[in-house]
This record gives structure tokens, sequence and C-alpha cells, in this order.
């Protein structure tokens, strides 16, 4: 027996079961003991002399043999990974150390009773381990990681919660300014192998690795192609467009609708201008086509108009204003300057005034800025106008 002691302090005692209770650890008082599980695993403890009251657990984190308490080591981390979590039906010619998470209703001699376990194979055939609550698992067929939760499920990703509110910066994402950056629009994957990370909205009429990716946004990840399905106000910055584009009912469109036309003239400010009965124009925007109930809007950045030495005495009108195709009346009147002028005089409109056109038909109309002398006797001295405006057309909401 005293050699016996002698030897047992000297070494790890090494069980397969937890279960001590037939041990006499009073002539064998192992340092540490071993136990090898149905998990194939072995779990360290080691003998706490300090300890005389923790109650055993059932082989946890303390086992009471001969009033002797052992604590479960921490030194061993198992590290799990598998090669799927959807493989239902016991592999037929498994490869020592492969490993599966075992999903709901599996399938063979081992793999029938062990649904939610995580299988590994050994030289000692299959073992199981029953998971815990929290368990992580990286799984390879999907390069993604499962967790086990309190309902007794496998879950794919982290637990929630494992990254705290807030705890991702920027630079962290892999789009760190929250817009993808697209390449363009295309039914058709690109040919050849795509730089990994390239993005791509598909487009109404997919082929190929894009059929049934509709208005997605495709990453290629090195391999093959990742869909995301947009939501509605997703925004994109298309690279070929150099635009923005936002998901809007069920669609891609301009983030910002772009204006039909724009102006941006100048006329002025040096020599005689001498404007007709009927005006002159001095912006006009030709070509102008839209559709029944499309509204133009007329943005007017500036409209300035000056007289002088006009004929002393006689009162003369001057005004500058929008007119739609030939009519002989403005249909807004921007900036108006009224007198008997024999000194330099000048008004302008308000900046960044907005006016509405309604479109009547589908035929192509001319909107132009024009001065005109409205009444009174013409003026022999410069009268400068000069304007800046900018149209485009705005198409009701259904």
């Amino acid at each position: 027996a005293t050699v016996r002691s002698e030897v047992a302090q000297g070494i790890v005692g090494v069980f397969d079961t937890p279960d001590l209770s037939g041990e006499n650890f009073a002539i064998q008082p192992y340092a540490a003991i071993a136990v090898y599980g149905p998990d194939g695993d072995l779990v360290f403890y080691a003998y706490d002399a300090d300890d005389t009251t923790t109650a055993d657990d059932g082989g946890t984190t303390c086992i009471v043999v001969s009033g002797r308490r052992y604590k479960r080591s921490t030194e061993l981390t198992v590290k799990d990974a598998v090669l799927s979590a959807t493989t239902t039906a016991q592999p037929a010619s498994p490869t020592l150390g492969d490993a599966y998470i075992v999903p709901a209703a599996p399938s063979g001699t081992d793999w029938a009773s062990k649904a939610e376990t995580v299988a590994t194979f050994t030289a000692r055939g299959w073992i199981f381990r029953q998971p815990y609550v929290g368990m992580v698992v990286y799984v390879e067929d999907e390069a993604t990681f499962y967790h086990y939760n309190a309902s007794g499920d496998w879950q794919q990703g982290l637990p929630p919660g494992a990254l705290p509110d807030g705890s991702i910066v920027p630079m962290k994402l892999f789009e760190p300014f929250g817009i993808l950056v697209v390449e363009d629009e295309r039914n058709d994957p690109p040919g050849g192998t795509p730089t990994t990370g390239s993005l791509y909205q598909v487009g109404t009429s997919p082929t190929g690795a894009f059929v049934g990716h509709v208005g997605e946004i495709a990453r290629f990840n090195g391999v093959s192609y990742d869909f995301i399905a947009a939501s509605e106000g997703n925004t994109i910055y298309r690279k070929d467009a150099s635009t923005l584009f936002s998901y809007r009912s069920g669609a891609w469109e301009l983030t910002i609708a772009t204006a039909v036309l724009k102006f941006f003239k100048m006329y002025g400010p040096s020599g005689n201008v001498a404007y007709a009965e009927g005006g002159t124009a001095i912006l006009s925007a030709t070509g102008l086509s839209g559709s029944v109930g499309d509204v133009w809007e007329i943005q007017i950045r500036e409209a300035y108009i000056q007289t002088n030495l006009s004929q002393t005495g006689a009162s003369t009108k001057f005004d500058i204003g929008i007119y739609f195709d030939g009519e002989s009346s403005p249909r807004f009147v921007l900036v108006e300057i009224t007198g008997t002028f024999d000194s330099l005089t000048s008004g302008s409109a308000r900046e960044d005034s907005f006016y509405y056109i309604s479109v009547d038909d589908v035929a192509t109309h001319t909107i132009s800025l024009k001065a005109r002398r409205s009444s009174g006797g013409l003026a022999s001295g410069s009268r400068i106008a000069r304007a800046t405006m900018n149209i485009r057309r705005l198409t009701p909401s259904a």
C-alpha cells in the first residue's frame, strides 16, 4: 500500500468515467486524474488540498473521492470545426478526423439517435459530443460559424450580442462608407475571373450564375458569386454611370433625378443692346420634350436688366420674362423697370426662384428668357441683361 501510494502521487490516474466511487484514493492519492469521456476527450482534474467542502457536481468541475476534491483544469481547450452542418446521412467512408454537426432527423447506424450533437470520426469509430449553450463551431462548407442556443438548436452565425452595439468601427468593414461601389449593371456575369470583391448590379434578364437574382447585387468572392438582396432605400454608386442609384418600389433608380436640360449661360455686361418691341431672347432652351402631365421646373439663378440714358421725360417700361414657344407675352415676369430714365437704373429678380409650366402634349417646346421694352420710347443708351437658368422635367408620382 505504501509503494502504491508513493507511485500514485507521481502519475496521472486515467479513468473512463467520472464515477470513481469504487476507487480507493486513500491508498492511490493521485495528484491529478484524467477522465476519458464518451466524446473521446480527456478532461483533466487537479487535486485541491485546500478544499474540503465543495460538493461533487457529477464531473463538471469537481470530483470527490475518499474525501479528496479534484477541480477541472482549464488548460485543455477544444477548438471545434466541422465539414458540414446539413449532412443528414451518416457518411459511408469518412476520413479520420472528419467532423459534422449532426442535424435533426439524421440516419445511419451510429447517427440515427445523435441529432444536434457534434460527431467526430476517430480510430474508435464515431464519437459524439453533446453541445453546450453558447458553443460555437466553424462550418467549412458554408465558411461561417454556427452556435448552439438555449432552445437546443444550432443556428447559423455568432450568438446574439457576440458583437456589442457600436463595436465595429467603419475601418473594419469591407465597405466602410456604407454605399456599395458597383462596376455596372449587367444581365450576364463578366467573362474571365473578376477581381475578388467586385460588385455588379444584376439586370432584369439575368443569365448564367445571375439567374434568379434580378435587381440584386452580385459580389464575386474569389470562386463564385454571393448575392445581396436590395431593400427599399438602399443606395449604390455605379462606376460606369458615375452616379448614385437607390432602390425604390422594387427597382433601381437614379438617386437624384437627372435634369432633362441644364443651362448655365451669361450674357453681358458689355455692349449696347437696344431691344425691339416684342422682345429679344437672352437664353433659350430648345427641343424640350416631355409627356402629358409632366411639369417643366425653371430655376432662375439670376435675371438682371439695366437701362441708362433713356429719353428724358418719356415713361418707358422694360422687363425680363419667361416665354413658352412663340408666345408674345411672358408666362412669368421676373424683373421690371418702369420710369423716365435720365440716369443709370437697374433691377434684378430674386435669386433661386422657381417657376413651373405644365406639359400638355408630347411635342417639343422652347423655353426662353427675353428682355423687352414693353412700352414707352426707344432708349438710346445701353440696356444690359444677363441671366442664368436651369430647367428640368418633373414626372409626378403615380
